[in-house]
């Protein structure tokens, strides 16, 4: 006859730890699945933030670019206005002085608007050159954003429009403060440009001893990023 051994209520029992070799599982037991996903989403949030300010800056340079365009051609190259300075060659010529240019000089405006134009092509559409650091969308999101480009180019748009109606209107001073004004948003960014130029080639030959960078893609990026900025 076979005697059971009673069971001791007493002893401590297996638990959920406790694997069949009788060996303690010490793993930190596993986070849910949601937590991951929502950490996931966050980062996703983030980036999509991002994404969402530089989309918002280049609507602004180009938004800032169409108007400064059409305002400025209606002006000075259709005589929008008749009744100011542009649009009346009697009041063009009445107040000559010996710096004011000659009426066809409002040609330049043309090639100045068409480079323009070239720069924000390239820096909200081109896939490569939107992502240079003439345009600066990365330092934009960062606290050093007063070293961005397309942070600056809006006051040009603007500083433009203040130069050119004030001059229109026959507001002398507001001309000439406009003047003022766009000539250090365009320094600015000309310096801008020319410090990252100069880390761009200090990277390209830490990396390799010489400077490697395709002279096409140099030209490129000069002639749609920094010529229009030097032209204006």
């Amino acid at each position: 006859m076979e005697m059971s051994t009673p069971t001791n209520p007493m002893a401590p029992q297996p638990s959920a730890n406790t694997n069949s070799n009788n060996t303690i599982n010490l793993a930190p037991p596993s986070l849910p699945q949601h937590y991951d996903d929502e950490h996931d989403n966050d980062a996703d949030a983030l980036s999509a933030e991002d994404a969402s300010k530089i989309q918002n800056l280049k609507f602004v340079n180009a938004t800032s670019y169409l108007l400064t365009g059409m305002m400025v051609t209606g002006v000075v190259l259709f005589k929008a206005r008749e009744e100011g300075v542009f649009g009346d060659e009697f009041l063009w010529m009445k107040y000559q002085t010996l710096l004011t240019p000659s009426s066809y000089v409002n040609l330049l405006w043309i090639p100045v608007f068409v480079l323009q134009g070239l720069f924000v092509y390239a820096s909200t559409l081109h896939e490569t050159l939107q992502r240079s650091p003439l345009v600066g969308y990365d330092r934009a999101l960062r606290r050093s954003s007063r070293t961005s480009v397309a942070v600056h180019y809006p006051a040009v748009c603007a500083a433009t429009l203040l130069t050119v109606y004030s001059h229109d209107y026959g507001h002398v001073f507001l001309a000439l403060s406009g003047s003022v004004l766009c000539g250090i948003a365009l320094t600015s960014i000309l310096q801008i440009q020319g410090r990252a130029m100069n880390e761009m080639e200090a990277a390209a030959n830490a990396e390799s001893g010489t400077a490697v960078r395709n002279v096409g893609d140099r030209t490129a990026e000069y002639a749609a990023l920094r010529l229009p900025f030097e032209l204006h």
